[in-house]
């Protein structure tokens, strides 16, 4: 009977998780605060809030007009930085940055769908390095969660400009 008790919270818990925002309209981040770049082909997203501009896909993937494709590739720190030395204006965004991307208005914060579809919902690298040097701020993009981490982690990246 505990078994049974147990595999009903989780299929409760799963369901719950599965529709976890409120309607479009009541979100901190809801589809019109998104608008796709012009001449890039749906692969940039500006942020009309902020107006930071947005790589529709992690690194590793590409938009295909439809869908990111293709895997996400996972970076140490140091190799994260480099991916982005000879994309200027491209940079990876500070922890604030990819926090603020993040709608906290549903139970588990999450990237709005619809504009970053395909995002592999782990943790990803920010800019903003930790106090040892030795690490940066990381933010987990499908929880919400923040941390440093050694910089030896391969994480996921995104870019901003």
């Amino acid at each position: 009977m505990k078994k049974i008790a147990v595999l009903f919270l989780s299929l409760c818990t799963t369901a719950l998780w599965a529709d976890n925002c409120p309607s479009d309209d009541k979100r901190t981040h809801p589809d019109s605060r998104f608008v796709s770049v012009d001449n890039s082909n749906g692969g940039e997203v500006r942020d009309t809030v902020t107006g930071l501009v947005w790589m529709r896909c992690v690194y590793g993937q590409k938009w295909d007009g439809a869908q990111c494709m293709g895997e996400p590739i996972a970076r140490q720190f140091p190799q994260a930085v480099a991916t982005v030395v000879n994309a200027k204006p491209w940079r990876l965004p500070s922890r604030d940055e990819l926090l603020n991307i993040m709608d906290r208005t549903c139970i588990v914060p999450t990237l709005n769908t619809t504009w970053f579809p395909g995002d592999p919902g782990g943790v990803t690298w920010s800019g903003t390095a930790d106090d040892s040097k030795e690490g940066a701020w990381v933010v987990h993009m499908g929880n919400g969660a923040v941390n440093n981490l050694y910089n030896k982690f391969p994480l996921f990246v995104r870019w901003v400009r």
